[in-house]
């Protein structure tokens, strides 16, 4: 597997284990409340919402602190499609917001590669027969 997978998959996976959590709450919440909805056969995980939420405000906050890019709008692009595109969310092999999805990845990559940044809690490092590198950490939907 090669490092941009190795990211994708990683990343991919704590987003989308992040996104459904309550129903109460703004669009994040919301979207993870239905995620959470779907049947196991349909997604592979449930997502604690309110943790991913707040997860996601708190990095934006960081990220503003330290005069870096948010990635709020990435982020809202992505819970925002699937907003509009509900049936994707309950299907595991659909594509629909992928690039939004990676849109939002490539933005905290960038935060993550900052080296003074290496140790947030919005990355992990993560090794592999090509070396070590550092990947956002977020769990996701």
């Amino acid at each position: 597997m090669t490092l941009d997978k190795l990211k994708t998959a990683v990343v991919g996976v704590v987003v989308l284990g992040a996104i459904g959590l309550t129903a109460c709450g703004g669009p994040c919440e919301q979207v993870c409340a239905q995620f959470n909805a779907c049947t196991l056969e349909q997604q592979d995980h449930d997502v604690e919402c309110n943790s991913f939420c707040a997860d996601e405000r708190s990095f934006e906050q960081r990220a503003e602190a330290l005069g870096l890019d948010s990635c709020a709008e990435q982020f809202d692009a992505y819970i925002n499609c699937f907003a509009t595109n509900q049936d994707a969310l309950c299907d595991a092999e659909s594509d629909t917001c992928e690039q939004p999805l990676t849109d939002y990845v490539d933005c905290v990559q960038k935060f993550c590669d900052v080296p003074d940044n290496r140790t947030d809690p919005a990355c992990i490092e993560v090794r592999s027969n090509e070396g070590t590198i550092v990947v956002p950490s977020f769990s996701g939907l």
